[in-house]
């Protein structure tokens, strides 16, 4: 090969000769480190990878471990990486135990594109672990108060996180439904920080309400 690439002109001859005079095994990795490497990336990136493939199979009908199609996705390593430690490692974030899960999307705000994903936590070395991201059945519930509610008031009418709102006795407009918080209680005037930080219902349908669902609604694509 090296006498060939010389013939061609594509090396020179000083590169020819320290070519050769390098050991065969000059570079190598042992399979030990390799392996390893590639364990731990691939549990960083699993909760991702099970998504895509998911979402592969679901648009296509395709196997794509057999399909031999090229996969391109919108991963952010650096993000991804960043999740999973927050999530496996007690130095940022002290849960209650190992047994207590979470999930997490982190998606482009501009685009929707997904970036990062977690789907759980303590996994160990399980492969294509279950991902609570995309799995479990539950409503988006609170959720949507940034997306759907405060959103739209700090985008159309200028409000921000320090707004004064009401959190006292109200009822859905046109109707005489009653809005609830969890607590059935009443916390009276607090910023909108507090509102969304205690998930408060009561302050989160009014700012609906004052915004307009007009203007909110063009929002939800960004969503989901």
């Amino acid at each position: 090969m090296i006498n060939a690439m010389l013939r061609e002109k594509e090396i020179s001859a000083s590169e020819a000769a320290k070519a050769k005079a390098t050991s065969i095994s000059s570079g190598l990795v042992s399979e030990s480190q390799t392996t390893k490497n590639t364990t731990k990336t691939d549990k960083i990136v699993d909760s991702y990878v099970t998504g895509v493939i998911k979402e592969v199979k679901k648009k296509t009908g395709e196997n794509p471990y057999t399909s031999g199609m090229k996969i391109y996705t919108n991963l952010d390593m650096k993000a991804q990486t960043r999740l999973y430690n927050l999530v496996n490692s007690d130095e940022y974030i002290t849960f209650p135990d190992n047994k207590f899960q979470t999930a997490v999307t982190m998606t482009n705000p501009n685009s929707g594109k997904v970036l990062a994903q977690i789907g759980g936590r303590k996994n160990g070395n399980v492969r294509l672990a279950y991902n609570r991201a995309i799995a479990a059945d539950r409503s988006n519930g609170s959720t949507m108060k940034p997306i759907l509610d405060y959103g739209p008031a700090i985008e159309y009418l200028q409000e921000s996180t320090a707004t004064i709102l009401d959190d006292s006795a109200y009822d859905y407009p046109g109707t005489n439904t009653a809005v609830n918080d969890w607590d059935n209680s009443y916390d009276g005037r607090m910023t909108m920080r507090t509102a969304l930080e205690q998930s408060r219902n009561i302050p989160a349908v009014k700012t609906l309400a004052k915004v307009g669902l007009s203007k909110a609604s063009p929002l939800l694509p960004a969503w989901g």
